[in-house]
């Protein structure tokens, strides 16, 4: 049975979805240091383990740094709400960015 790690801003979400989904919510801690540069401490073994990441890159938190950290850990990322993809299609006359596609390709390569 997978163990479900919430990110800043989705521990009510989490523990809805534990409730009805009957798995545990595992213990994670993402904040700052004094100089805010963002920290994740992971306090579950996730080595050989499904380990589900719920986070968010919407507001208030779009916190993609926090994602790469506990990516890093050899969790499963679970994102509810894909932020940047009112910007997937190119503007007319623009050669702007595919915004939702450069997320997902950073998200996708970040293996340590």
């Amino acid at each position: 049975m997978p163990t479900l790690l919430p990110g800043t801003g989705t521990i009510g979400l989490a523990r809805r979805i534990s409730r009805h989904c009957g798995i545990r919510v595992g213990l994670m801690a993402c904040g700052r240091y004094a100089d805010e540069e963002r920290y994740v401490d992971i306090a579950e073994n996730v080595r050989n383990n499904d380990e589900l990441l719920l986070h968010t890159l919407c507001s208030p938190v779009n916190c993609i740094v926090e994602i790469i950290l506990a990516l890093a850990s050899s969790v499963t990322l679970v994102l509810p709400d894909v932020a940047y993809g009112r910007q997937e299609k190119h503007a007319q006359g623009t050669r702007a960015t595919l915004s939702a596609r450069c997320v997902a390709s950073v998200l996708s390569r970040t293996i340590v």
